[in-house]
C-alpha cells in the first residue's frame, strides 16, 4: 500500500489560464486591479491593456506553439504582457533584464522567441534574434498599432489547456540553464488550489516582490487578478531593501505577502510589526524554526510552502503552528499526489526517509530541450490508475511524519537552495573551468564564521600566479546571474580525493582559514576601520580592505541591509543600497560622520535599538 498522500481531488478541468483568471473582470470593473506607486489599474482597464495587445501579438505571429519573451521592468505593463500573452494562446519566456546578456541571448535562442516585449530603456539588453520581433510597449511609434488592433476577447479559445502557458529556465549541472514547460492546466490547477489555502479573496492586498524569471512570480502575479484582489508591484529597488519594503506594506495595508526566509528576515531587520490580518507565505528555501515563530507572532498565519519548478510553483503546503519546533512541509495541494520512495522505487514506511516523488495536475511538460533529461526525471507512475500518468523525481529526500505531514531533510544530490534560488554547483564550476587561470573548482555552500550560509567555490589555478577573487567574480558576471556568484573563493593546491577518486567534501576548509591574499592593513581613517570591522565580522572574511567593493568581498542584500541597520544605529547616517553596491568601503567611510571609533561603545541608544531589533526578530532576551 502506498503511503503517498493525495490531496482531495477533482475532476480536471480543461481550462486556459487567462480565460480562468479573468472570468470575474467585468463583475468589478471599477475596483483596482493593479498598481504601483501613483499608476493605477482598474479591472476594466486591466481587461482593455490586455485584449489589444493581445490582438497586437497576434498580428505579429504569436499563437499556440509560439513563444514571445518578456523582458521588462517590475512595473503594471508585466501582468499585462503575461496575460496578453497567455490569451494570444503563446508561451510566455522570462528574460530577467539584470542577467548578463551571453545567458539572455543562449535563453532567447533557444526558446525560438518569435516577438520580444520589452520597454525602451532595456531594448540593447538583447541582441537581434532572427524572426523575433521586438515590441517596445512604451515606444510611442507603437501607439498607433496598438491602437488599431481589434481587441481579443478573454473567451477566444485561442489556446488549449494542454498547450504550454510558459517556458522559464533554472541553474543547470552542464554550464547552461535548462528550460521548463508548464502547460496552461498545471497552472489553472495551481490556482484554484492557492485561492482555497492558503487563500485569497476580492478584500486581499498582495504586494508582488519576485523577479518573473523565479516561478513563484506566478501566484503572485495571477493569483490576486484571478481571485478580484488587488496587485501591489513592488519596484525591483524596493523588494531588494527591507525598510522601503517595509514602508510599502504599511502605505498599501497589504495582507498578504510571499517571499523567500531571506527577503523574509530583511523585513524584521527593518522593524516590521505585521498586523492581525496579514498572511505570510514562505518558500524556495528551507524555513527556519526561528524565523517561522517571529513571523507567526505578527500575522494571521504563516503558511510553509514547497515545491520544484517541474511540479508547477508548489506542490505542499503547511500552516506553521506557534508551538511547533519542528518545521514541516505539508501535505498535496488539490490534484497532486506525493510519494516517499526507496531506491527501489518502493514506498518508504511512516519516519523513513527517501525520495520525494510528486504526480498529478501540477506536473510540467518535461525539458523540451532536453529529452534524456526528461526521460530520467519524469518517470511512469506505478500508483496511477490513469494510463500515461507520470511521477516528478525531485531528488529532495523528506518522509512522513505520524502526524500525516511531509518533513523536508535536504537533497540526494549536490543541488542547493540559497536565498530562495535554485542553484545546481556544476553550472558555476563549468564557468569556472572555462576560465584560462583555473584547472578545476567545486562549488559547494558552507556556513561561514559569520552563521549564514555562503556559496563557497574552491579552485585550483592553471599556472603559478592564484587569479584574485575580484577578477575571477568578474569573469562570472559576464556569464552568470548574481545569485550564482560565489561569494567566498578559496585556493587550494589541489582538490582533495577520497580512495575511489571523489572529492572529500567533508577536507574542504572553511573560507576564513583559507583567505586569498594575507594583509594586515593600517588605517588611517577611523571611520574606514570601523567599516571595515562591521564588514568582516558579517562576511566572515578576513581579509576585506578599504578597496574593496561589499558585494565583491562576499556581501548580499540581506548582509547589506545588516550593515547599513548596524552603521544607522551606531552614527545616526542611513547609507543608500545602491550607493554601497557601487562603490568601495573606503568611499562609504567618508559619508560617515567624524568621531566613530573603531570598537564604538554600547551606548543606551544603541543598546536600546539592539534590543528592539532582537524583539522584531523574535530572540530571546532581545539582543541580536
Amino acid at each position: 500500500m502506498s503511503l503517498s498522500r493525495p490531496a482531495h481531488c477533482v475532476p480536471r478541468q480543461q481550462e486556459c489560464v487567462d480565460a480562468l483568471v479573468s472570468a470575474g473582470w467585468s463583475r468589478q470593473a471599477t475596483q483596482i486591479a493593479v498598481s504601483q506607486s501613483q499608476t493605477q489599474l482598474t479591472y476594466a482597464e486591466l481587461e482593455q491593456h490586455v485584449a489589444r495587445l493581445c490582438g497586437r501579438l497576434r498580428a505579429l505571429g504569436a499563437g499556440r506553439g509560439r513563444r514571445v519573451g518578456i523582458c521588462l521592468e517590475r512595473t503594471p505593463h508585466l501582468p499585462v504582457a503575461v496575460l496578453a500573452t497567455l490569451r494570444a494562446g503563446a508561451a510566455y519566456v522570462p528574460l530577467d533584464p539584470n542577467y548578463p546578456s551571453d545567458r539572455l541571448a543562449y535563453m532567447a535562442e533557444q526558446s525560438d522567441l518569435c516577438v520580444l516585449l520589452t520597454e525602451s530603456a532595456l531594448v540593447t539588453v538583447l541582441p537581434a534574434h532572427d524572426g523575433c520581433t521586438r515590441l517596445v510597449l512604451d515606444d510611442p511609434a507603437e501607439q498607433p498599432a496598438l491602437a488599431a488592433v481589434t481587441p481579443v476577447p478573454a473567451d477566444a479559445g485561442l489556446a488549449q489547456a494542454d498547450d504550454a502557458a510558459y517556458l522559464i529556465f533554472t541553474s543547470g549541472s552542464t554550464g547552461r540553464p535548462k528550460g521548463v514547460s508548464v502547460p496552461h492546466r498545471a497552472v489553472a490547477n495551481f490556482l484554484r488550489s492557492m485561492a482555497q489555502e492558503p487563500g485569497m479573496a476580492a478584500s486581499d492586498t498582495l504586494v508582488a516582490v519576485t523577479t518573473l524569471s523565479f516561478d513563484i512570480a506566478v501566484l503572485e502575479l495571477l493569483l490576486p487578478l484571478y481571485s478580484g484582489a488587488r496587485l501591489e508591484i513592488a519596484p525591483t529597488r524596493v523588494a531588494a531593501d527591507g525598510t522601503a519594503l517595509r514602508s510599502l506594506l504599511e502605505s498599501t495595508r497589504a495582507t498578504v505577502m510571499q517571499a523567500t526566509p531571506t527577503t523574509w528576515r530583511l523585513l524584521l531587520e527593518a522593524g516590521w510589526r505585521g498586523s492581525p490580518q496579514f498572511r505570510v507565505l514562505v518558500g524556495g528555501e528551507p524555513l527556519p524554526a526561528d524565523l517561522a515563530t517571529a513571523l507567526a507572532l505578527r500575522s494571521e498565519g504563516v503558511w510553509n510552502l514547497y515545491g520544484p519548478t517541474e511540479t508547477t510553483v508548489w506542490s505542499t503546503l503547511w500552516k506553521v503552528q506557534r508551538d511547533s519546533t519542528t518545521i514541516r512541509i505539508g501535505r498535496p495541494i488539490r490534484n497532486t499526489q506525493v510519494h516517499v520512495l526507496d531506491a527501489q522505487g518502493l514506498p518508504c514506511p511512516f519516519g523513513v526517509p527517501g525520495e520525494i516523488c510528486i504526480g498529478g495536475d501540477g506536473l510540467s511538460d518535461g525539458y523540451p530541450f532536453d529529452a534524456a533529461q526528461t526521460a530520467e526525471r519524469f518517470i511512469a507512475d506505478p500508483f496511477a490508475t490513469e494510463p500515461g500518468s507520470r511521477l516528478y523525481r525531485t531528488g529532495d529526500l523528506g518522509r512522513w511524519m505520524s502526524d500525516g505531514q511531509l518533513e523536508h531533510l535536504g537533497r540526494r544530490d549536490h543541488q542547493v537552495k540559497l536565498r530562495g534560488y535554485r542553484i545546481e554547483p556544476g553550472e558555476i564550476e563549468h564557468c569556472l573551468r572555462d576560465l584560462p587561470d583555473v584547472a578545476d573548482a567545486l562549488v559547494t555552500v558552507q556556513t561561514v564564521s559569520s552563521g549564514e550560509p555562503a556559496l563557497v567555490a574552491y579552485i585550483v589555478a592553471r599556472g603559478a600566479d592564484t587569479p584574485s577573487p575580484t577578477a575571477l567574480r568578474a569573469a562570472l558576471r559576464q556569464k552568470l546571474p548574481a545569485y550564482l556568484i560565489p561569494q567566498h573563493i578559496v585556493p587550494l593546491t589541489a582538490l582533495p580525493r577520497l580512495p575511489n577518486g571523489k572529492v572529500d567534501r567533508g577536507s574542504l576548509p572553511v573560507p576564513e582559514h583559507a583567505a586569498m591574499r594575507v594583509c594586515t592593513p593600517s588605517f588611517t581613517d577611523p571611520r574606514e576601520q570601523r567599516l571595515v570591522a562591521l564588514c568582516r565580522e558579517l562576511i566572515g572574511q578576513d581579509t576585506i580592505t578599504g578597496e574593496d567593493n561589499f558585494f565583491d568581498a562576499g556581501g548580499h542584500s540581506l548582509l547589506a541591509l545588516r550593515l547599513l541597520t548596524r552603521l544607522e544605529a551606531e552614527t545616526g547616517v542611513r547609507l543608500n543600497l545602491l550607493r554601497l553596491a557601487n562603490s568601495s568601503l573606503r568611499a562609504i567611510a567618508e559619508e560617515l560622520p567624524d568621531g566613530i571609533t573603531p570598537d564604538t561603545p554600547e551606548t543606551p541608544a544603541r543598546s536600546g535599538f539592539r534590543q528592539k531589533l532582537g524583539r522584531w526578530l523574535g530572540l530571546p532576551g532581545g539582543a541580536p
